[in-house]
């Protein structure tokens, strides 16, 4: 699997409707261990796993993709879209240009 995905919607609305893993496992048919696989990206969840969650935790079936397919952004990543170390460093960048242009020879 190459994408991984955030489960951590998906866990917080299972405690929510459910208290644990293991009855949201029994109420969609699965085992405690495939649960748990799926929700630590070791197994992927089927398309009739995502709709019988999405009846049993009662969310819109449109939600689906905000449960089960949001991306984790790994550290390296963030900084090349500009998330966090890009950003600062143009901030110090400019800084450091504005310094430049304001001295006197």
């Amino acid at each position: 699997m190459d994408v991984v995905f955030n489960y951590d919607k998906l866990r917080g609305r299972i405690k929510e409707r459910l208290g644990t893993q293991d009855r949201f496992a029994k109420a969609i048919g699965l085992g405690r261990v495939s649960v748990s696989q799926s929700l630590n990206n070791q197994r992927e969840f089927s398309a009739g796993e995502m709709l019988k969650s999405a009846q049993v935790l009662e969310f819109p079936l449109a939600e689906i993709p905000n449960y089960f397919f949001a991306e984790v952004v790994q550290k390296h990543e963030r900084s090349k879209r500009g998330v966090h170390g890009d950003k600062r460093n143009e901030s110090k960048k400019d800084a450091q240009a504005g310094d430049k242009t304001l001295s006197l020879p």
